[in-house]
């Protein structure tokens, strides 16, 4: 039972500093910080797509590649182009913040693409961590995740 309070502290943590980065990228966007704003979009979905790992595998990736991997097979298993697409992007925006190039003027609407990911996401944590749940605490009610908190 340590054990797996231990994994939902860690998972709220990483479901937090998500919402966190998202908020920052949206008041980073806000003063036209476009490239920052992308580096924290890519935070709040590298922090969900660890979520998701953590209650999947019980493993956590240190390598950039390794998670915008994972984030493209979770959305290659959800069967989502949308959230693909959307992946893809925030790993690009992510890119130019690291390399100092300016973010192309599709900017608002990869953000959209890229909040759109972040739902998905969230339903995906919430669906990972019922099952997660019922594995690792048993008769365990109440206790509620992702998207359906």
């Amino acid at each position: 039972m340590e054990e797996s309070l231990e994994t939902v502290e860690r998972l709220e943590g990483l479901r937090n500093r998500a919402a966190q980065y998202f908020r920052n990228s949206q008041e980073a966007a806000g003063k036209e910080e476009y490239e920052k704003a992308g580096e924290l979009l890519w935070g709040a979905v590298a922090n969900y797509i660890h979520a998701i790992i953590l209650l999947r595998e019980n493993k956590v990736y240190h390598s950039h590649g390794s998670v915008v991997g994972c984030g493209r097979e979770i959305a290659k298993q959800k069967r989502d182009a949308r959230l693909l697409k959307a992946v893809e992007e925030a790993d690009e925006m992510h890119e130019h913040y690291h390399r100092g190039s300016r973010v192309p003027s599709t900017f608002p609407d990869r953000f959209r693409d890229v909040e759109y990911a972040l739902e998905a996401l969230d339903r995906t944590l919430g669906e990972e961590a019922e099952r997660w749940a019922e594995v690792h605490r048993p008769g365990v009610r109440g206790v509620k995740y992702g998207a359906s908190d």
